[in-house]
């Protein structure tokens, strides 16, 4: 049976799977929207559960639609740019993914922005200053 190369895009607003074969022509493809909390006028989270429960979702539609053409032979993700989600020691969730357009972290940034600034920043991390 041919081989697949499966990405899994973790996005804001789809987590989505697609499967490539070898000479990267598309095989199948299987999305569902990311389910964003606000509770509150400038915050928005990711549940980490729903997140989870999500990717199974997609990957068990991706792979049904795979079965007869192809084997997965890797798998890579992305996600949802700078988010992450902490863990405990025994690797379960303490708190949401906060998405990169949430505004809680605004005196965080000020202060980063006055005690580091944007460019020091921008050089180690590749990254700007946001919100």
């Amino acid at each position: 049976m041919p081989q697949a190369l499966i990405g899994v895009d973790i996005g804001t607003s789809n987590i989505k799977a697609v499967a490539f074969g070898l000479d990267g022509a598309e095989l199948a493809m299987a999305s569902t929207p990311t389910i964003t909390h606000y509770p509150a006028v400038d915050r928005a989270h990711f549940e980490p559960d729903e997140i989870w429960d999500a990717i199974c979702r997609v990957l068990h539609s991706l792979c049904h639609k795979l079965r007869d053409l192809a084997q997965p032979a890797a798998i890579a993700f992305t996600s949802m740019g700078e988010a992450a989600i902490p863990l405990d020691v025994h690797g379960r969730p303490t708190y949401p993914a906060i998405a990169w357009y949430d505004r809680r972290t605004v005196p965080q940034i000020e202060w980063w922005q006055e005690t580091i600034g944007a460019a020091e920043t921008n050089q180690i991390t590749g990254l700007a200053l946001y919100p």
